[in-house]
């Protein structure tokens, strides 16, 4: 929910690697990226 509502406020946020590249940390009480690198294209 958090991420989307950065989204919906910066549009031009978008993933600076491949979505596929991003690495989820598990456990038993989180789950998250454990890195998101993005990028922002300002218009």
């Amino acid at each position: 929910m958090a991420l989307r509502t950065v989204l919906t406020r910066f549009p031009g946020l978008r993933f600076h690697e491949s979505e596929a590249d991003v690495i989820w940390k598990s456990g038993v009480l989180t789950r998250g990226p454990e890195r998101l690198p993005v990028a922002w294209d300002q218009p």
